[in-house]
């Protein structure tokens, strides 16, 4: 039995009939007319609100093309199949049969084509609406131009034709999508343009013939359009009116500006070059032969400016942009600078600018391009500003903030207004930095200046030690210095209760050195937890966290009954040279988000000279600043450059998306450079990992002293009993002279009256002498804490099992028990290796430490007893010696 398809209306010799079947590869009316050509396109009152092609409210290609296309029932293309196998038809099509089919076919792939870009740019109803309609335009003068010529020769009519229509049809309409963009569309596999007979459905793919198959094969899009722009065609369309086409400069010139890191003032001065010499962008002057594409011709324009204003404004070359510049201009020849420029097609920076033709392009780049199209570099830069965390309490934070750490009022107040204007949502301030009025001075004119809302910009303010047996009346004041009503954070600055005073910020003890603090049973940390707390309820804050908390402290907090709320955030230093992964993921753990303070490290810790830093700036052809907080974003925390060049604070702004692969590199860093920035004076304080020297010769003891400083370490102990004080003496002048280091950075140790050197390690605990040293405020200093061939603490089963459920080295787990028991720890050794991973330590749980305690309990073994000539033990209890 037939079946029939409802179609187009058949208007042969007037036939109303709009059912149609296949007959012998041609489309047959009820009453028996052939529709010859086959081709034919339905407009929307035709197909009604859906097309063929799945687009809702778009006129399509035509019913009776698309059952020809296979894309109805399965029944259908059985059918097809049988009358294909019946042999009543040709299988091969020629001469006039074969451009009938060729037209059918290109028309399929057009359609499919032309899908795919309305898909990949989210192009609304209207939009896509108006872009199928230039496309049958111009498909409908391609048919008029070639279906009628007598020659079939690929040369005249290709697969090569459908990429100009699409491109065409994009200038048309004024999209933001350039020739780059748009050849990297044609690069995605199901953008039909390499062997594109497969594309078709087979009973139509059988019927070409082996000769004409290659006018179905393109290869270089670029190339084709670089020619067909000038071909008769174009000239034809172009020249004709029936399309405007002229280039839309201004989002593209945003776009060029913003990625090489420039300042928009060269926007303006290109745009006024512009309109005073009345540059034409129009399409019609590129077919010319002496008349280059309009978006060579901007780029032109924009160089010559670019080098103008940097000729009258030489103080402001931009970092970025020069160290591009010079990337570029030593590698890469004029060429294939000029084709690197082109072919940038980095998509990811959101703009905001007063513009509003601006800003609708911007949005328009990134809702519909940014998410669809790759890229020919690497770099897919961001304004990280868009990036937001979710706090435990529900609210966003940005992923990036301004820092204003060691930034006086004049310099902080300039630092937080650009950065402000240039995107910044998120500041974070203190009490101790005393800057909190400048800070609000900056943010009032900020809001005042562009008319923004109090509640799209981030504020974090801290407590500060001598004020938290009172936080109410500590932000109340904060408050009036920042001219807010309230905080987005509020943190305890420190887990330390310093003297209760609104005077000063740094109380003396007596001895006028140390910071006078209170004793923990008298007022701890979370006695000022519990004080914060109800400051939500009073509206001065919307959340409120912690700073400088390590695990065991965390844990403290959260164990007692009467604290209620989460911390929303955790304030620490991280770095590379700092990563505290372990933190990160506790925190993680318990609804805890994490922010980086001191991200780029210091002067102190030289992190953007790091070798494996700069060589991944080399890659990404950015600073190595960009690298560090592009890795700090990578890991899910909340990242706080702090700077107060306008340049900097600008560029710490666009981050890169690096590589897992990058990630890890970078994580590695720290295992042979560790080291912290900030440590405030709080009184006298003595490193908890130092280098020890004992049983080391001159030349050993100098090479090991040079390596473990450069690797971090801060406190070397040495003895005259040693006879090395002279080796590490020199070793010590001589960093200190090479890295321009402070002297009172250093612990240097020979034996001091406040501590108690004794040998101290898993398989000799000595619990007895370390409690009755902590009764009497003398501190422990642990010597061999690894043990020594006398007494293999490495081979231990116990501590075995423990480093490898904490995927770390054995040694680790050692000189963790030992910090975490209170004691300072000297490991020895002369292999800078050693020395480097020495340094670093992890957190043990009180069970494990329990756990190794018990190891040296029941046979304790000792590795040093010099033999002193007596027939005592000195180490017994009862020795008189």
């Amino acid at each position: 039995m037939a079946r029939y398809s409802r179609g187009q209306v058949c208007g042969v010799d007037n036939c109303p009939s709009r059912l149609w079947k296949r007959v012998n590869g041609q489309n047959v009316c009820q009453y028996g007319h052939v529709n010859e050509f086959d081709i034919e396109i339905d407009d929307e009152d035709d197909m009604g609100n859906t097309g063929a092609a799945g687009i809702p409210g778009i006129g399509d290609f035509s019913r009776r093309l698309t059952n020809v296309a296979g894309l109805t029932s399965s029944q259908i293309t059985r059918d097809k199949v049988d009358q294909l196998s019946s042999k009543k038809i040709q299988t091969r099509k020629y001469g006039e049969d074969f451009k009938k089919l060729q037209a059918k076919c290109f028309q399929i792939i057009l359609a499919k084509n032309s899908k795919f870009i309305i898909e990949k740019l989210n192009l609304n109803k209207e939009q896509g609406k108006l872009y199928f309609s230039i496309v049958k335009l111009l498909w409908i003068k391609t048919l008029d131009r070639h279906l009628h010529k007598k020659s079939t020769k690929s040369t005249n009519y290709s697969i090569r034709f459908l990429v100009l229509i699409n491109y065409l049809a994009i200038i048309q309409m004024n999209l933001p999508l350039y020739l780059s963009d748009f050849i990297s569309l044609t690069f995605d596999k199901k953008f039909n343009i390499e062997r594109c007979e497969y594309a078709l459905p087979r009973d139509l793919r059988i019927q070409i013939p082996f000769s004409q198959l290659k006018s179905f094969h393109s290869h270089s899009t670029f190339n084709y359009i670089s020619i067909l722009i000038k071909d008769q065609f174009c000239r034809e369309i172009i020249e004709s009116n029936i399309l405007e086409s002229k280039l839309n400069y201004y989002p593209l010139l945003t776009r060029i500006t913003l990625n090489l890191y420039l300042s928009m003032d060269i926007v303006r001065l290109v745009k006024n070059y512009i309109i005073i010499n009345k540059i034409d962008f129009s399409f019609k002057e590129c077919i010319n032969k002496y008349h280059v594409h309009p978006e060579l011709k901007l780029i032109s324009i924009f160089i010559i400016c670019t080098k103008i204003y940097f000729m009258n404004n030489s103080r402001k070359q931009y970092y970025q942009w020069h160290q591009k510049y010079l990337l570029n201009d030593s590698k890469f020849n004029s060429v294939d600078l000029k084709k690197r420029i082109l072919f940038k097609s980095s998509f990811k920076d959101l703009y905001n600018w007063n513009n509003q033709q601006v800003d609708e392009f911007c949005d328009f780049y990134n809702k519909n391009i940014l998410p669809n199209v790759k890229i020919y570099t690497n770099i897919e830069y961001a304004y990280s500003c868009s990036k937001v965390y979710k706090l435990n309490t529900g609210a966003e934070i940005p992923a990036l903030g301004l820092g204003t750490w060691q930034s006086p009022d004049e310099e902080c107040f300039n630092a937080v207004y650009t950065a402000l204007t240039a995107g910044y949502r998120h500041i974070d301030t203190a009490r101790v930095y005393q800057n909190e009025e400048a800070v609000g001075n900056a943010i009032a004119k900020y809001l005042k200046d562009t008319d923004t809302s109090r509640d799209e910009i981030f504020v974090t303010t801290k407590l500060w030690c001598t004020e938290v047996q009172d936080p109410k009346r500590a932000l109340t004041e904060s408050l009036k210095r920042l001219k807010l009503d309230y905080v987005d954070l509020y943190l305890m600055h420190w887990p330390v209760t310093m003297s209760p005073t609104f005077n000063e910020l740094f109380p003396k003890s007596k001895d006028g050195k140390s910071a006078l603090l209170i004793d923990f049973n008298e007022w701890n940390y979370v006695n000022t937890y519990k004080a914060m707390q109800p400051l939500i309820e009073l509206g001065l804050t919307k959340a409120i966290g912690i700073s400088n908390f390590n695990i065991p402290k965390i844990e403290y907090l959260l164990s007692q009954p009467d604290v209620t709320v989460i911390p929303a955030c955790n304030q620490v230093e991280i770095h590379p040279f700092l990563p505290q992964q372990d933190l990160i993921d506790y925190c993680k753990s318990k609804e805890i988000l994490v922010e980086c303070y001191s991200p780029l490290g210091s002067t102190g810790a030289p992190l953007l000279k790091n070798e494996v830093i700069i060589q991944l700036s080399e890659k990404y052809s950015v600073s190595p600043a960009c690298i560090v907080i592009s890795w700090a974003i990578a890991r899910d925390t909340v990242v706080l450059p702090k700077s107060v060049h306008d340049v900097r604070i600008e560029s710490n702004l666009k981050t890169i998306e690096l590589s897992s692969a990058d990630v890890a590199e970078i994580d590695q860093v720290s295992k042979t450079t560790t080291q912290r920035v900030v440590n405030p004076p709080w009184g006298a304080e003595i490193p908890a990992v130092g280098l020890g020297t004992w049983k080391c010769t001159d030349e050993e003891c100098y090479n090991a002293v040079k390596s473990a400083l450069n690797s971090g370490y801060t406190h070397i102990d040495t003895a005259r009993v040693y006879q090395n004080e002279i080796a590490v003496g020199k070793a010590i002048n001589d960093y200190l002279i090479e890295t321009n280091t402070p002297r009172e950075k250093l612990f240097i140790t020979t034996k001091l009256w406040s501590c108690n050197q004794i040998e101290m390690h898993p398989f000799l605990p000595q619990d007895n002498l370390l409690n009755y040293c902590k009764d009497k405020n003398i501190l422990i200093q642990c010597y061999s804490p690894l043990g020594s061939t006398g007494a293999p603490i490495l081979k231990n089963e116990i501590l075995n099992s423990i480093a490898l459920n904490k995927n770390v080295s054995t040694a680790c787990i050692a000189l963790s028990w030992g910090i975490e028991r209170g004691t300072v720890v000297l490991p020895k050794s002369v292999n800078p290796i050693r020395i480097a991973s020495n340094i670093k330590t992890i957190n043990l749980t009180p069970k494990e430490i329990s756990i190794i305690s018990e190891i040296g309990e029941k046979n304790p073994k000792r590795v040093n007893n010099p033999k002193w000539g007596i027939s005592s033990n000195i180490f017994d209890e009862n020795s008189t010696f």
